[in-house]
């Protein structure tokens, strides 16, 4: 994980707590992200967000508490959104298996309609696989919007109405 995320999700869990007034420690917000590190590593990212400008420190034998300065909320505001996007945000093997047995039943149930209309299950089939292929490799909250592109582009509005009705389940397995 780079520096730039640990710095990113420093600021985010102090920027939370911003009116509370107490000191946090930093090794214990990143623990708790799955971001493992040592006293040493809490201590120079936290010097770094320091000399930014962006948290005030207080040490101690066998920690580094942090709480979060005004600049700081305004950093971690103007940030958020562009690294929400960027996020490495994607789906952990739990959460792929679940979205990609969903979209594999999404395509059992298109596979008994298809009657009539190979062509536009075929692309669509097509579609979904890749969709699968790459689910870990995209942010969770896209997922959604990748199906439905899909979905659009296959020609939803020449699918027959069984087809439409089967397609209104799969954000059981996407919210």
């Amino acid at each position: 994980m780079s520096n730039v995320k640990k710095q990113y999700i420093i600021l985010k869990v102090l920027f939370e707590h911003k009116f509370d007034g107490k000191y946090y420690s930093l090794k214990t917000i990143l623990d708790g992200n799955s971001m493992l590190v040592s006293y040493h590593e809490a201590s120079e990212i936290g010097n770094h967000l320091k000399k930014k400008g962006f948290i005030k420190l207080v040490r101690s034998k066998d920690s580094v508490d942090a709480s979060i300065t005004g600049e700081g909320c305004e950093h971690i505001e103007s940030l958020k959104n562009r690294i929400d996007y960027l996020s490495d945000d994607t789906s952990s093997p739990f959460e792929k298996k679940v979205i990609v047995d969903g979209i594999d039943e999404l395509i059992e149930r298109l596979k008994k309609l298809e009657i009539g209309q190979e062509m536009i299950y075929d692309d669509l089939y097509s579609e979904l696989e890749e969709i699968k292929n790459i689910v870990d490799k995209i942010p969770k909250k896209n997922i959604k919007n990748q199906i439905i592109g899909a979905l659009v582009q296959s020609g939803l509005g020449q699918l027959s109405d069984g087809a439409i009705e089967a397609l209104s389940s799969p954000s059981k397995f996407l919210d």
